[in-house]
């Protein structure tokens, strides 16, 4: 099954006409290792999120796309607790110590009260 990535990746490779193996080829990657990250067995890196983006130069709405979905497609979060303060601290470990407890009501308040 496809990732959000590799549903919009397959598709700007179609209506480009290219290949998975091509795609591979340009970016010094196995098409193994391409056809991975499309159906979410890898994780999309910034790193390849950026060089997929430069050889298939997609358009303004297009390149939208593919960072949101590659942010959809994402399976695990790092949080960088370096220099935090005490407070910071625990509560990026509280949240994440309950984060399988909290029901979509939870998510949406959480939500609405980070992008604020």
């Amino acid at each position: 099954m496809l990732s959000p990535f590799g549903k919009s990746v397959r598709k700007l490779r179609i209506d480009l006409e290219v290949s998975l193996k091509n795609l591979a080829e340009s970016l010094g990657k196995t098409s193994s290792y391409i056809s991975a990250i499309e159906t979410g067995k890898r994780p999309v890196t910034n790193d390849i999120l950026e060089q997929i983006i430069n050889c298939l130069k997609p358009n303004t709405e297009m390149e939208k796309e593919l960072r949101k979905n590659a942010e959809l497609s994402q399976t695990s979060v790092e949080v960088n607790l370096q220099g935090k303060n005490q407070t910071a601290r625990e509560a990026a470990l509280l949240f994440a110590r309950n984060f399988d407890d909290l029901n979509n009501e939870d998510y949406e308040n959480l939500k609405r009260l980070l992008e604020k």
